[in-house]
């Protein structure tokens, strides 16, 4: 699939991909932005282009939003999602980028203070959705895309905005870049160059941080890490894995609410969530820091399950699996007929006789025995029948539900 705006770069792309690949299932995609009078008129030439060819071609208008990226952002992002919904489990969609848009990305991010992984600029292969993205022009520059498209006697629009130097990119690539290629010609091969370098010192320090993410991992848990086996790291790397390890859970923080999060998680006694956004947040407890999702408890009192099949929660998945006991482990015992199951978050209150420890106890008294942290208390997803508690979780039973012979292991997927 070929990402088509109309343009030089994506023109050209199309007909290689026509005249190189003729045995291939070619098609193309048009984003229509509705940012230009003329946005119409580009669709019904790209609809025109694709019909002379042969090719199949799907446009999809979007709504641009303004997200604080400003204009050029919100474009781009929307434009990406419905690469990302439209594109089918490993499908290729191919773009039309060239070395001079990898030069002004690269400068671009310098002037804007990236490091290493930014300067990386423009990747050539990159995972979009269920399938792939590629771009096989970085190698050639613009002049040599129009001598292309100028042989093969091809027409495509210029889209009038990107002659506005009021646009940051364009004001760089109409005003900067042409001065510095009058001194230095080969400048957008030589910066290509530079970032190529920094995707290579960039893939040695994602290296470096999956080496140390290992050492201060907790376990299995990948939503965790040790303060211990931060502390045993310099500084720059505390900063790399904190970066990898949340760009794991794909989330990017600037230079200040990096540093805001360091001295958070290093503090003397950091208290509560430090809040990333409303998905995601930091909590430190008991010498360990967790990456915790939802940030804001939600207050659902009640919700049935359909024991024991697969149940969302606001705090993640539940489901029960039948196993056999091995005179180790408590399994949940299966509910009696006509019991209802339901699903409900801590209220203040309840108790339960937790098996293996003998009596009965508050939740409240039990969560303070397991140091469970306390942003995660109204989180635990409390299973009952009827009115009785039964399991807390995936983390501990009642002992009048509980057997070693036969019965259900609650999984929780959070």
């Amino acid at each position: 699939m070929v990402a088509f705006s109309g343009g030089l770069d994506s023109t050209v792309l199309l007909h290689a991909c026509h005249r190189y690949s003729p045995q291939k299932a070619i098609q193309a995609i048009h984003i229509h932005h509705g940012l230009s009078p003329n946005a119409d008129a580009w669709m019904q030439h790209c609809i025109g282009q694709c019909h002379q060819l042969g090719i199949p071609l799907v446009t999809k208008k979007v709504a641009v939003h303004s997200d604080g990226t400003g204009v050029e952002g919100a474009a781009r992002h929307a434009r990406y999602r419905v690469f990302e919904q439209t594109l089918p489990e490993k499908g290729l969609l191919l773009q039309g980028h060239h070395c001079d848009d990898q030069a002004e990305t690269i400068l671009y991010r310098l002037i804007q203070g990236h490091g290493v992984r930014g300067l990386a600029g423009i990747p050539s292969r990159r995972n979009i959705g269920q399938g792939e993205l590629f771009r096989p022009l970085l190698a050639f520059t613009r002049q040599e895309l129009e001598l292309v498209a100028e042989y093969w006697q091809l027409s495509w629009i210029d889209d009038e905005s990107n002659t506005d130097p009021g646009y940051s990119r364009n004001y760089l690539r109409h005003r900067v870049l042409p001065a510095i290629r009058a001194r230095w010609p080969k400048t957008s091969s030589r910066i290509s160059n530079a970032g190529r370098w920094c995707r290579e010192a960039s893939g040695m320090l994602e290296d470096l941080a999956r080496i140390d993410f290992e050492s201060c991992r907790v376990g299995e848990q990948a939503d965790r890490l040790l303060m211990s086996g931060l502390r045993l790291l310099s500084v720059p790397r505390q900063y790399n894995l904190l970066r990898y390890w949340l760009q794991c859970a794909n989330i990017e923080l600037n230079e200040n609410k990096m540093q805001s999060l360091v001295d958070f998680i290093f503090g003397k006694s950091p208290e509560g969530i430090f809040k990333i956004h409303d998905e995601y947040g930091i909590g430190v407890h008991r010498e360990t820091v967790y990456l915790v999702k939802s940030c804001h408890d939600i207050d659902i009192p009640y919700q049935v399950w359909k024991f024991p099949g697969l149940v969302n929660t606001p705090f993640g998945e539940l489901r029960a699996e039948i196993q056999e006991g091995e005179g180790q482990a408590f399994l949940l015992t299966p509910p009696a007929s006509g019991q209802e199951v339901t699903i409900r978050m801590r209220r203040g209150g309840e108790k339960f006789r937790p098996a293996g420890r003998g009596g009965k106890c508050s939740l409240k008294k039990w969560l303070n025995e397991h140091h469970i942290p306390e942003w995660e208390r109204t989180r635990i997803p409390l299973v009952f029948y009827d009115d009785v508690l039964v399991a807390v979780g995936d983390l501990a039973l009642d002992s009048a539900y509980a057997s070693k012979e036969q019965g259900y292991r609650i999984i929780w997927r959070r």
